[in-house]
């Protein structure tokens, strides 16, 4: 998740901080945020280097790379969305009993 979160705006402050809450290992953490940085730097690079090779050769082309990129994430996305688990139902903690006190006082 701390790799995924990274390509995510606003995801990187909630997982780290998720992280921490949880009490996730340092060294677990360190990694996997190193490695999604690493990736994040990738990204970006690819994406400027390939966007503006579209750019110069045609305006199309970067449609077509944007188009391809945006179906990419979205299945990447539905991917993710339909694989997890589904967190359980909150059940509903039973309706405490007014105590003899409440009940004295509504009756007068």
């Amino acid at each position: 998740m701390i790799l995924l979160c990274r390509f995510v705006p606003g995801g990187r402050m909630a997982a780290c901080f998720r992280a921490g809450r949880v009490r996730y290992p340092v060294r677990l953490f360190v990694a996997y945020e190193g490695a999604a940085a690493l990736l994040w730097a990738t990204y970006g690079g690819l994406v400027g280097h390939i966007g503006g090779t579209a750019v110069t050769q045609s305006a199309w082309r970067l449609v077509a790379v944007a188009a391809v990129a945006a179906g990419i994430f979205a299945a990447a996305g539905w991917i993710l969305a339909l694989s997890g688990a589904t967190p359980a139902a909150a059940e509903d903690p039973p309706a405490a009993e007014p105590s003899p006190s409440a009940t004295a006082t509504e009756a007068s």
